[in-house]
């Protein structure tokens, strides 16, 4: 298991318009804003920022390998204004499951009923690190990459979103 604890670097400006001491941004950690890429279901995927603030960042592979058109949809538990996990599987099988949540800090133990048991599966999970807050510590993150077979793991995933939080997990067919 590679696990690694990130804290990305200020705040880049771009637009200009940001008052001195006063930074311009979402309320919602970084994990909650990648996660919005399986979430929102979009064809044409887009990352509206300066480059230079995903370069290195463990996504960005994530994104380039996901196949954007998606065959099927699930949504796992969804409560309005409090939370949402859904999962999608893409053309070539991959499977990635995004969850969200609110302001205050939700828990859920994920199904993985949708992978193939029989499979040996990439994981890669970046969830919000224990100490991450959208509006303490909102860039803090734990990227895990793992590889087995589902069959031999418990059913589910077992999931921690910070407030303001959110997780993205691919599932790519090992090889």
């Amino acid at each position: 298991m590679d696990v690694t604890y990130a804290q990305r670097g200020a705040h880049v400006p771009w637009n200009g318009q940001e008052k001195p001491g006063l930074v311009c941004r979402v309320h919602s950690t970084v994990a909650h804003q990648l996660a919005l890429w399986v979430v929102l279901y979009s064809p044409l995927q887009m990352a509206a920022d300066v480059f230079s603030n995903y370069a290195g960042h463990p996504a960005l592979p994530l994104f380039g390998a996901w196949d954007a058109d998606v065959l099927e949809t699930r949504v796992l538990s969804a409560a309005v204004g409090e939370h949402v996990v859904v999962a999608r599987r893409s053309a070539n099988g991959d499977w990635a499951v995004g969850a969200i949540t609110s302001e205050q800090r939700f828990t859920i133990d994920v199904p993985l009923d949708f992978l193939d048991p029989a499979t040996t599966w990439q994981e890669d999970r970046i969830t919000d690190a224990p100490d991450a807050h959208w509006e303490t510590a909102p860039e803090r993150y734990v990227h895990i990459t793992e590889r087995y077979a589902v069959g031999a793991l418990a059913r589910t995933l077992w999931l921690e979103l910070a407030p303001g939080g959110g997780a993205l997990v691919v599932w790519r067919r090992g090889e």
